[in-house]
């Protein structure tokens, strides 16, 4: 069975990304519907029962995985610490919040990554091409190949 990993800004707030991604995972479904569909988001979408009102059944083989680092990820106080020493790591270094051995372990035996909805690379959102680059990074280390298929809005008028 091949496995297709979609990575974009999906994180439920955004009705347009959403129904970008329901139109990717059901053209893939047309053309390889027995594949394992794991969609990368910054947040928990729901995305099983969004498939479910627009279909009215359930598609096999889909799943969604959060790969930002937030703070239920970390119990206990000691580690609330190190969660906002993190942050803070990050905030001042312009570092990604992406958690890279998460999405090294979702790549590892991957066949496709399709990169795809949302801004991934507007300047209104700074924190996006680092994030779009963590997991590019991840996918060259894996040697995972990946497609663009709409990374959003421009312009690009920053340094990033």
């Amino acid at each position: 069975m091949k496995k297709i990993v979609i990575f974009g800004s999906y994180n439920g707030s955004s009705i347009g990304d959403i129904a970008l991604l329901l139109g990717l995972i059901s053209s893939v479904k047309r053309v390889e519907p027995e594949c394992q569909i794991t969609v990368l988001t910054t947040q928990k979408i729901g995305l099983k029962q969004e498939i479910n009102a627009l279909h009215g059944y359930d598609i096999k083989n889909i799943d969604e995985v959060c790969i930002f680092r937030n703070k239920a990820d970390y119990k206990g106080l000691k580690n609330k610490f190190k969660f906002y020493a993190l942050r803070l790591y990050q905030k001042v270094f312009n570092k990604s919040v992406v958690n890279k051995v998460k999405v090294k372990n979702i790549l590892n035996n991957a066949d496709h990554l399709i990169i795809g909805g949302g801004n991934l690379i507007m300047d209104l959102f700074p924190q996006w091409p680092l994030i779009l680059n963590s997991i590019i990074e991840v996918a060259n280390i894996n040697k995972i190949r990946y497609s663009f298929v709409g990374i959003g809005a421009a312009p690009i008028s920053t340094p990033l």
